[in-house]
């Protein structure tokens, strides 16, 4: 073993350019990102502006869990136009009805060893590395964050020991 925890494990791997000191800023290689219809619509139109023609990841998926109530056009036309712009930037699209985004991207396209990145709060409950209220980086499937310090704190449940390791700002 090597000293490392899963998460620097992680982070190495997908590091896109040395250098993974406390504070400093790195850029790391996006697997997959995870957009839904609250803030799609607005990624879509960013993406189109740009005159992007395909995404740079290699899974990007656009859900539609949050505006679902139709009390008027608005909501389907936006639905309408997230289905025909994920056609375009060649983004899998999941249509209203199939579930929420996070536990249905867990079960259908979560990989171990992956990073993914969401445009919802929550993208966390599917594991993934973090959130971005604006476009996801499908442009050019990198991230540049800042590396923060990793605590690692051992507790003892029930039976045995074990070991997590937690972000710390």
């Amino acid at each position: 073993m090597d000293g490392r925890s899963v998460t620097q494990k992680l982070i190495d791997s997908h590091q896109v350019e040395a250098g993974n000191r406390m504070g400093e800023e790195i850029a790391i290689r996006i697997d997959q990102t995870l957009t839904q219809d609250a803030t799609g619509t607005m990624v879509m139109l960013e993406l189109e502006a740009m005159g992007l023609e395909r995404v740079a990841t290699a899974l990007s998926v656009q859900y539609v869990d949050h505006n679902l109530l139709q009390q008027d056009h608005r909501n389907p036309d936006d639905h309408v136009f997230l289905q025909t712009a994920c056609e375009h930037f060649g983004i899998w699209f999941s249509p209203p009805g199939n579930g929420v985004s996070h536990p249905v991207h867990m079960e259908r396209f979560g990989k171990p060893g992956k990073t993914l990145l969401g445009a919802d709060s929550h993208t966390c409950a599917a594991g993934s590395l973090g959130r971005t209220p604006d476009t996801p980086p499908v442009l050019s499937a990198t991230l540049f964050i800042h590396m923060r310090q990793l605590l690692c704190r051992c507790y003892a449940p029930r039976s045995a020991s074990h070991r997590g390791c937690y972000g710390i700002p």
